[in-house]
């Protein structure tokens, strides 16, 4: 998710942890609490599944953020956990540009049948590059369309150019 104002510019990136590691923690973490819902009216069930629920929200909602304030050349690249901000903001002098860069990207997917599938797509990745020549991935989708028209006015609110450098492949 991009949010843009006239001061702060914030990013929501990928999530800190894999979906299949979440999937089968959140299983773990079930089976884990199971014992306590023999002692539900007693504190200690209550106490013990207040416990996994924290966990498990941990774990379904900490991700990553990108905060950009252009007025205090201030650029945060933290993690997000339960509205805290865990990491170190950075400054900078200045930015220098905007460039979006698309990769191909592979997918091999085989079924239970023995069936293999592959599945290629292009993935799309703005960057942003400050006047040190350092770059920072700020975020990657597959739509083309989307990341141009966010980080377009996302350039215009930095005052700093917007440079393609996609290529497009013709595949036969």
């Amino acid at each position: 998710m991009i949010l843009a104002k006239e001061n702060i510019i914030s990013l929501s990136k990928e999530l800190l942890l894999p979906l299949p590691f979440r999937v089968v923690t959140t299983l773990l973490v079930c089976l884990l609490s199971l014992p306590f819902t023999q002692h539900l009216p007693n504190p200690m069930g209550l106490v013990g599944l207040m416990f996994f629920a924290l966990i498990l929200l941990l774990i379904w909602t900490t991700r990553h953020h990108i905060l950009i304030t252009p007025s205090k050349n201030k650029i945060w690249l933290y993690v997000g956990v339960l509205g805290r901000k865990i990491g170190k903001p950075r400054y900078y002098k200045e930015l220098d540009c905007i460039f979006i860069k698309n990769i191909k990207m592979g997918q091999n997917m085989n079924s239970w049948s023995g069936q293999a599938y592959k599945r290629t797509f292009h993935s799309y990745i703005a960057f942003l590059k400050l006047s040190s020549s350092e770059t920072i991935e700020l975020i990657r989708f597959e739509d083309q369309k989307y990341i141009f028209d966010q980080f377009k006015n996302i350039a215009a609110i930095l005052r700093i150019p917007l440079i393609d450098k996609t290529i497009d492949y013709h595949e036969n």
